[in-house]
């Protein structure tokens, strides 16, 4: 009497695939809000630098100009 494999519904491929794919699709949506959060904030404080120092661009920096630090 031989024994019978059960047959597989679906193939190993796909659920290898599908053990990873869920993972990495998750962090890169949690990379992706954590980013947003960041650019967001790092443009509205550059925008309030900038209006804070008086000109459109804020303080720049040049190499005859000394470091302007903390006032």
């Amino acid at each position: 009497m031989a024994f019978k494999r059960p047959v597989r519904s679906r193939p190993i491929r796909v659920f290898l695939i599908s053990m990873f794919a869920v993972p990495l699709v998750s962090l890169l949506a949690l990379w992706g809000f954590a980013a947003s959060i960041t650019v967001s904030s790092a443009i509205s404080d550059h925008k309030y630098n900038a209006s804070a120092t008086g000109s459109p661009r804020g303080r720049r920096w040049t190499r005859g100009s000394r470091w302007p630090g903390p006032r």
